[in-house]
């Protein structure tokens, strides 16, 4: 499993928003080990402003946090044009009927539960991704991004791997 997720995410740059040091570990650990730069801040502030220097390609963000919470993060990226298209995906514990659709709703992109499986993570973060770049271009081989130039959302499809076809196999 561990050579499946390496360099998945080779090029990008992501930011995690927690302030729960241990589940900021984690995600920091299996995106490094899926070859994504890792930015990592632990409130909504601290976030903004690595975001205005870095411009990082995704974002993952708890959603109850002190100082700025995931709510307002979201709102201030949505309302600025320099960063309404960064794909932003919530990452929380928060795992109760509608939160999904509440979260969605807000301007999230997606949505992921914690505890984050190690198992799992990576592959969860690249199929949800790839929705995420279909929806900006539906038809397949349209200008795909490079995401070293940070113009929009892109992954190197040579990169992106789906289990979909094994997992089918397997059954």
């Amino acid at each position: 499993m561990s050579q499946q997720i390496q360099g998945e995410l080779q090029g990008w740059t992501v930011l995690v928003v927690d302030d729960e040091e241990d589940s900021l570990d984690v995600a920091r650990r299996l995106l490094k080990k899926a070859g994504a730069n890792v930015l990592s801040a632990t409130n909504g502030r601290e976030a903004l402003e690595l975001i205005r220097h870095h411009r990082p390609h995704c974002i993952l963000s708890d959603l109850s946090m002190p100082e700025m919470d995931g709510w307002l993060l979201i709102q201030e990226l949505k309302d600025s044009r320099p960063t309404e298209a960064i794909p932003v995906i919530a990452l929380t514990a928060h795992a109760m009927p509608g939160d999904r659709l509440r979260a969605i709703e807000a301007g999230f992109h997606n949505y992921i539960t914690k505890p984050l499986d190690a198992r799992k993570f990576v592959q969860q973060l690249v199929v949800i991704l790839v929705d995420f770049t279909d929806s900006v271009h539906p038809i397949a081989g349209a200008d795909i991004v490079d995401p070293h130039h940070n113009q929009g959302v892109a992954l190197n499809p040579i990169e992106v791997k789906t289990n979909a076809s094994t997992s089918n196999s397997d059954s």
